[in-house]
């Protein structure tokens, strides 16, 4: 026999040893799989959606007002300051030419 028929050979052995090793692996590992046991089925009816309180519903709408109007002062302030200015004009007298705000703007004039 040849030293290539034999190196062959050897190979083949290691190739058909690793297949058998693998094989027993994968077996190995579908029949040892962790047992599960349902204890208790969830229902609906266990939960209970989380509510807010009237305290903290209170609270949610005191703050909220609250950034509200500190916004709407700035906002307010910051349109009085650039009408003194003159600076509106332009977009007031855009404003007034719309369909929309026109009506509005000259009721107020």
């Amino acid at each position: 026999m040849s030293w290539r028929q034999q190196l062959l050979n050897s190979r083949i052995a290691v190739y058909r040893n690793l297949l058998n090793q693998r094989e027993q692996l994968r077996l190995e590992a579908q029949s040892t799989g962790p047992e599960l046991e349902v204890v208790n089925y969830a229902s609906a009816g266990d939960a209970k959606p989380a509510g807010l309180g009237l305290r903290q519903r209170i609270g949610l709408a005191a703050g909220a007002g609250l950034v509200v109007f500190v916004f709407l002062a700035f906002v307010l302030e910051f349109l009085q300051r650039n009408r003194n200015t003159g600076r509106m004009e332009p977009v007031l007298k855009e404003l007034r030419g719309d369909w929309l705000f026109g009506w509005m703007m000259r009721k107020k004039d």
